[in-house]
């Protein structure tokens, strides 16, 4: 039950910090967001070449990523 909800909560902070990602895309330009709907690699460069500008979203996704580790390994 309790890894269940961990797993749903770090899907949805992941989800929530990738959207995150993707509006501070389409701030810098249409281009990059663009890219970054289309092209996962895309993310990955602009979050290195960005970091300032989208370092809460990229903490929001690792949280996310390791609340839904520990949920799968509950539930398992």
């Amino acid at each position: 039950m309790i890894g269940s909800v961990l797993l749903f909560v770090g899907g949805v902070l992941y989800f929530i910090g990738a959207i995150g990602v993707l509006i501070e895309e389409f701030k810098v330009s249409i281009i990059w967001g663009l890219l970054g709907v289309f092209r996962q690699i895309a993310n990955l460069i602009f979050a290195i070449l960005y970091f300032k500008t989208c370092k809460r979203w990229l903490w929001l996704m690792l949280l996310g990523i390791l609340l839904a580790i520990i949920g799968g390994s509950l539930g398992a």
